[in-house]
């Protein structure tokens, strides 16, 4: 029963939006990753060296909460330079 729903859900929701971003999206900014294929293919789209860490492989709670904090906290610095740019940018 589960796995049909993940199917149904999969077909109706994950392939419709892979495909809506390949017609919108430039090939050249788009990456559809496969976590199977470990760092390489994200390393060399985002051309960025390979780490020499394992690639992560579990649903480890803590690794994701971890993971969870470092990018929040990324995309509030990233956020706050853009704010801070806008309003240099219309008061200068």
């Amino acid at each position: 029963e589960k796995s049909k729903q993940k199917e149904i859900l999969k077909n109706e929701y994950y392939d419709k939006q892979i495909e809506k971003a390949k017609r919108i999206v430039p090939k050249d900014q788009l990456l559809i990753f496969n976590p199977n294929s470990g760092y390489e293919p994200l390393c060399k789209f985002l051309d960025k060296p390979i780490p020499n860490t394992p690639f992560p492989t579990s649903n480890d709670t803590k690794e994701l909460n971890r993971f969870v904090y470092q990018w929040k906290k990324s995309a509030i610095q990233a956020f706050i330079i853009q704010k801070i740019c806008n309003v240099y940018i219309l008061f200068a």
